[in-house]
């Protein structure tokens, strides 16, 4: 937990992001699952590394010349140059090579690929990569029944993992993943740790057209009844986009199925009030105290009876676009990008809609959305999402011919040094040491570098999914994030229209300082995230879930306040059909069963 600790990181918005539910990989060099992921524009004349030297920052020892080069099979998401899986030879695996004779050979792991089902039948076969990417945690314990994953215990020293076992946030990810063994021992470690955020744009947010805000004279917003208030205004002063189509302050994709079509009332508002949600609504968490909140679906003060709420005020207030009811998400995308909605939740929209559809569509770079900061004035928001165990799950071979020496290469792929080096390149090329820190080229932020050139030049983004830390996650030695596109400096180059005056408006240096400074908690590592609900509850679970999807748009268009709130009533009061209190108690006591595991592990966290 961070409490005012501000750090003036960067921005750099320019792509869509994956929905949070798919996590759908892009080709962009610090592109992963729900995060910023573009590279700004800059003179096309800046440094266009042609230069390869890989002359880093490392403190890894250099290879011993008669040392025997040895291959190491690395099963995971990775992108090489052209799409070739095989001994790959960019920047960074070359500089692997330098260092520890070792050779990488790529097995295609993709997420979007049917890696699962392979692994499944290497599994049968007994023969597992060196280091392997394992998509499900069933395949874990499996795996380790079958004794084809190496037990790290014994090697967990500072002889074979040194910079492993001094890193506090490898340590805390240890304790979790002991749990997927099955056997209470480690058999597996977590890549893609800590946030790919930056904390200069919230995954789910308040997002609002500021340009037609500025225009209506910045009317001041302190809670979720002054935002509805200022959305009535503003469909009013704009109640139709170019081609005469009617506007709204709001939208949804409820026609689409159990899951996504609730999907807004989980986390529509959650983000912004520094609760957490699980997927079923039956456990919350306060990213504050990090305990648990009172029954979700029970408490009406509670989030998500509070996100209901306010989609229905907006129905009320006919600022709900209608429709929302029957349409799918390619309806609401469309009139997104149409301007017919003047405030969106999902960032990956809001973003789009200002980086691509509207100056390429519609000719206007100066239109856009910008997220309003701390809506709720509750002084949290879950602007940063800190991965404690690791975005994937990865092992070693049992049978790897060389696990010493596998190790040794592991133990520096899941370092900050590493993280930093293969996000970024290798230096010289798109970064330089300045002042005894990394910092970022130019041509690091040159949108006319294509994603081949800049790998083949640099090796930026092939290891993206099999490094130890994400892209925004802090260096300690240097006190920035990793992708140095997230800095200042870079920063200020990307930052459009609607964000530039976004911060002459609010008096702040970036993004991230907007957005963070006015927080007491901005961080959230709520590390509990349910347990398989028991056979005798699992029916129960599911009927209720259906029977709330059945109710709840319908409370939701209550005509009064009166209405609401007899519908919320009877809905709540249905609920105990299905056991709810007793479901909610299941998943309480299974997290009271490890809360003292969550306390040592927030312990190393704060060390």
């Amino acid at each position: 937990m961070k409490k005012k600790q501000l750090r003036l990181i960067g921005l750099l918005l320019a792509a869509i992001l994956a929905l949070s539910a798919c996590g759908n990989a892009g080709d962009e060099v610090n592109q992963g699952a729900a995060t910023d992921t573009g590279t700004t524009t800059t003179d096309s004349s800046a440094d266009t590394a042609t230069d390869t030297t890989t002359d880093t920052t490392t403190d890894a020892t250099a290879a011993d010349p008669d040392r025997e080069l040895i291959t190491v099979t690395l099963a995971a998401p990775m992108r090489p140059i052209d799409d070739r899986f095989d001994i790959l030879d960019d920047p960074v695996s070359l500089l692997i090579k330098e260092k520890f004779n070792i050779q990488i050979e790529a097995i295609n792991a993709g997420d979007d690929s049917d890696w699962g089902t392979r692994l499944s039948g290497l599994i049968a076969a007994n023969d597992i990569p060196d280091i392997v990417f394992i998509p499900d945690e069933a395949q874990v314990a499996m795996m380790v029944s079958a004794g084809q994953l190496l037990n790290l215990e014994s090697y967990l020293t500072a002889e074979y993992l040194p910079r492993s076992v001094a890193d506090n946030k490898f340590m805390a990810s240890s304790i979790l993943h002991r749990n997927l063994s099955g056997t209470g021992e480690l058999y597996t470690f977590g890549m893609n740790k800590g946030t790919w955020d930056s904390g200069s744009g919230i995954l789910v947010g308040d997002y609002i057209r500021w340009d037609l805000y500025k225009d209506m004279g910045y009317p001041a917003i302190n809670s979720y009844d002054d935002l509805l208030d200022v959305l009535l205004a503003m469909q009013e002063a704009y109640p139709t986009n170019d081609h005469g189509q009617s506007v709204y302050g709001m939208g949804g994709w409820f026609g689409e199925d159990m899951g996504w079509g609730d999907w807004a009332f989980t986390y529509g508002m959650s983000f912004s009030l520094g609760r957490t949600l699980s997927a079923d609504n039956t456990m919350g968490f306060d990213i504050a105290t990090r305990q648990p909140a009172a029954n979700p679906l029970k408490d009406k003060d509670g989030t998500y009876w509070q996100t209901v709420r306010f989609y229905n005020k907006a129905y009320q207030m006919g600022v709900l676009d209608p429709e929302s009811f029957i349409q799918n998400t390619a309806s609401f995308e469309e009139k997104v990008y149409a301007e017919r909605y003047l405030y969106v939740i999902p960032r990956w929209y809001a973003d789009h809609a200002t980086t691509t559809a509207y100056p390429i569509d519609n000719g206007n770079p100066e239109k856009g959305f910008v997220q309003l900061p701390d809506v709720s004035g509750t002084g949290m928001q879950s602007m940063i999402d800190d991965s404690v165990r690791g975005e994937r799950i990865y092992g070693v071979s049992a049978s790897t011919a060389h696990p010493e020496r596998v190790l040794e290469l592991l133990d520096w792929m899941l370092s900050y040094e590493f993280s930093m080096i293969s996000t970024n390149g290798v230096e010289n090329v798109y970064w330089e040491m300045v002042d005894g820190k990394p910092f970022p080229k130019p041509g690091l932020y040159d949108r006319n570098i294509q994603d081949t050139e800049r790998k083949a030049a640099s090796g930026a983004g092939i290891y993206n999914w099999a490094r130890g830390y994400a892209d925004g996650t802090f260096d300690p030695q240097y006190d920035q994030a990793l992708y140095l596109g997230y800095l200042p400096v870079a920063q200020e180059i990307g930052l459009t229209a609607v964000q530039k005056d976004f911060l002459e408006h609010v008096g702040a240096a970036s993004l991230s300082d907007a957005y963070i400074r006015p927080l007491d908690y901005y961080e959230n590592n709520i590390l509990y995230d349910g347990a398989a609900i028991s056979d005798d509850l699992a029916s129960d679970l599911a009927n209720m879930k259906n029977h709330i999807f059945g109710n709840i748009f319908r409370i939701i268009m209550a005509e009064s306040d009166e209405e609401f709130t007899a519908l919320q009533d009877q809905l709540i009061s249905d609920l105990d059909r299905f056991n709810v209190d007793a479901i909610h108690e299941y998943f309480m006591e299974d997290y009271l069963e490890i809360a003292g595991q969550y306390n040592e592990i927030y312990r190393l966290l704060n060390e």
